[in-house]
């Protein structure tokens, strides 16, 4: 839901997962938004947090859990695929430049347990889902945006992000 309160806007929201494929757990993914709108300057100041639950990818899960894959590695320990469950952070502003112009930024942060990834089966196409015990991301987004000013519109943007995940 949206909710206006002045120069403030808040968006708030809540949503509920279930997972039953080789692990049956459930989530809860609260979500909140923010901005303060100072018109004076023509900037917008922005915040968010997510809590996310995300599933682990369909394509092959059965088959990769089965004895017979497990089989063909036995070095190898498998434990069921976990959802994953993250924190989101966003925070960042627009800023008006000269009615022709718009800057946006943003700096964000994801803290993820059971982060999930692919592994490439001898480098062939077929991948297997694995996880991580943990991932860190962060980052930065810029854009640079000319609208419209008459028959021309564009953009220049850069981005800059940064993650690490971890076994242990």
């Amino acid at each position: 839901d949206t909710v206006h309160l002045g120069r403030l806007t808040l968006s708030l929201g809540l949503r509920f997962d279930h997972y039953s494929l080789l692990v049956d757990q459930t989530g809860w993914s609260p979500r909140l938004g923010a901005s303060w709108n100072l018109a004076k300057t023509g900037t917008v100041f922005h915040a968010s947090y997510d809590r996310t639950f995300g599933t682990p990818a369909f394509e092959n899960i059965l088959v990769s859990a089965s004895p017979q894959a497990q089989a063909l590695n036995d070095s190898a320990v498998y434990l069921p695929l976990q959802p994953s469950r993250g924190n989101y952070y966003e925070a960042g502003f627009t800023q008006s430049i000269a009615k022709h112009l718009r800057l946006d930024a943003s700096y964000f942060l994801r803290d993820i347990h059971h982060f999930q990834d692919d592994d490439l089966l001898e480098n062939t196409g077929v991948s297997f889902p694995i996880e991580f015990n943990r991932a860190r991301i962060r980052g930065i987004e810029t854009k640079l945006q000319v609208p419209l000013w008459g028959k021309f519109s564009g953009f220049l943007s850069y981005s800059n992000g940064r993650g690490i995940a971890e076994l242990d």
